[in-house]
């Protein structure tokens, strides 16, 4: 019957927390907060980064290029991509896509302690575009494509270096 014994004293317990011990107003007393000890926030992989960085490809397709180009870092082409697309929105163009799917990220080759080269497959969407306002509408059906990315790990974040297409 010890269940019991908790269950009456669980009772016990709850009605003298009602009822209190005397008839002023208690005062609340509140523990004091713990102090806010910063936690390290977890380091992105490599592969996170490039799953980040496929992403914000995708997104900045949509015309806002700012959040694609802070992770693209010194990559010409991304630079280049991002171009075209602030282009094509400046002069009344879009893009519309529903962007690239990771299929594999594959660590090729170790270049010092912070950079390495990538093997990465993806599927892309087919994609409609325009150049400018009134321009033709231009199209690419998309498919499965295998690039190569050169990243680079400073203290702070990765950074995409230079990305190539890798012939099929």
């Amino acid at each position: 019957m010890n269940s019991s014994r908790t269950f009456t004293a669980l009772l016990v317990l709850g009605a003298l927390l009602l009822t209190g011990c005397s008839q002023e107003e208690p005062e609340p007393k509140f523990a004091d907060e713990p102090s806010a000890s910063p936690t390290p926030e977890a380091k992105e992989t490599a592969k996170e980064f490039i799953r980040r960085w496929n992403d914000e490809l995708t997104a900045m397709q949509k015309g806002d290029t700012r959040e694609y180009r802070e992770i693209a870092g010194a990559c010409e082409p991304c630079m280049s991509a991002a171009d075209k697309v602030d282009e094509y929105y400046a002069a009344g163009g879009y893009v519309a896509t529903e962007g690239r799917t990771l299929v594999e990220i594959e660590k090729q080759q170790n270049h010092g302690r912070n950079r390495a080269t990538y093997r990465i497959v993806v599927d892309s969407a087919p994609t409609e575009y325009q150049t400018k306002a009134n321009g033709p509408i231009e199209s690419f059906t998309g498919g499965r494509v295998t690039y190569g990315v050169l990243i680079q790990n400073s203290k702070e974040s990765w950074q995409i270096l230079d990305t190539w297409q890798i012939p099929s």
